[in-house]
């Protein structure tokens, strides 16, 4: 598997797990108001997921925002940055997992999470053992990219999805 399949491979596995919580977050809140009991991340931070277009234009600017560092990552000819993408990557995946198995439903991504972990941590795997990429630059740039990420998400919930909201509220009245 060469980088850049394995960035496409990335790409693809991502929108596929994003289209799947775009498409059902706004079902689920509706049929959590039904159930008695835990209600996971979701149902915890309803609030936050305003419209499935403000989720659509948050994960929008994720896509482009990982596209971008694994399109650098393939020009500088740098699959340890990948590989430390797809960690924090398969930490969310698992989340998505967890919180299913902690509502014992299942959940926006939960479905994707469960298909598409096994292949990307397959992939990481190939990466270090079979290709040789270093766990050590591996792990730094996950380290580099998680906190990278968990800003990006916090700038999303803050920012940007309140202002497309409110975009969206002015312009289709």
């Amino acid at each position: 598997m060469s980088i850049g399949l394995l960035a496409v491979f990335f790409l693809v596995t991502f929108m596929i797990h994003e289209f799947d919580e775009i498409i059902l977050v706004r079902l689920y809140l509706a049929r959590a108001e039904e159930w008695n009991g835990p209600r996971g991340f979701w149902w915890r931070n309803r609030s936050a997921y305003i419209s499935t277009k403000s989720i659509a234009a948050a994960i929008a600017e994720e896509f482009a925002l990982a596209g971008i560092g694994v399109g650098l990552a393939v020009f500088l000819n740098a699959p340890e940055v990948i590989v430390g993408l797809l960690i924090p990557y398969c930490i969310h995946l698992a989340g998505h997992i967890l919180d299913a198995a902690m509502v014992n439903r299942w959940v926006p991504g939960s479905v994707t999470s469960l298909i598409t972990l096994p292949i990307l941590i397959a992939a990481a795997w190939w990466f270090i053992a079979v290709v040789g990429v270093s766990w050590l630059w591996v792990a730094i740039w996950a380290g580099i990219l998680a906190v990278i990420l968990i800003a990006n998400l916090q700038f999303m919930h803050r920012i940007l999805m309140p202002a497309v909201e409110s975009w969206l509220g002015r312009v289709y009245r």
